[in-house]
């Protein structure tokens, strides 16, 4: 059957009308029933909204980098801004720091460090930087979050 206007569909069951047969059955083809399921097509603007939306590898590939477990270094790109740096599996609390090779000027000195604790870090890296993480645990991963 087709769809029929919703107006339309109102004026049939009014008080006092009686609607037939096919008006009814063409009341129920004219909507979605909760067991069918939405064609994407269907749905307003949702493809101009996915296409908008970043791609998960893009996301993963570009803001985050896990390093190996034990890692004491990493080397971060000109204009690079690192938001946050997360310590995963990490066997009792250490004393970390963070110092740039080159300076070494020290990022982040002394702070204690357990299991799953992120530092806020907000550091813009105007040049090639190599860092050097001290007290590093070799179980510990180290996860940054550029941006």
């Amino acid at each position: 059957m087709a769809v029929i206007n919703i107006n339309t569909i109102k004026s049939w069951f009014v008080t006092g009308a009686k609607p037939v047969q096919t008006q009814f059955a063409s009341w129920l083809d004219s909507f979605w029933h909760k067991e069918e399921n939405l064609p994407i097509s269907s749905i307003t603007n949702l493809q101009n909204v996915l296409n908008q939306k970043a791609d998960i590898a893009q996301v993963a590939n570009t803001n985050i980098v896990l390093l190996p477990p034990g890692s004491t270094s990493y080397n971060v790109a000109e204009g690079t801004l690192i938001s946050h740096i997360t310590f995963l599996n990490v066997p009792a609390p250490f004393v970390f720091k963070m110092q740039d090779v080159a300076g070494p000027t020290t990022i982040i000195d002394d702070i204690e460090i357990s299991n799953n604790d992120v530092i806020d870090c907000k550091k813009y890296f105007g040049i090639n930087t190599e860092l050097d993480f001290i007290g590093i645990d070799p179980n510990t991963i180290i996860r940054i979050t550029k941006g």
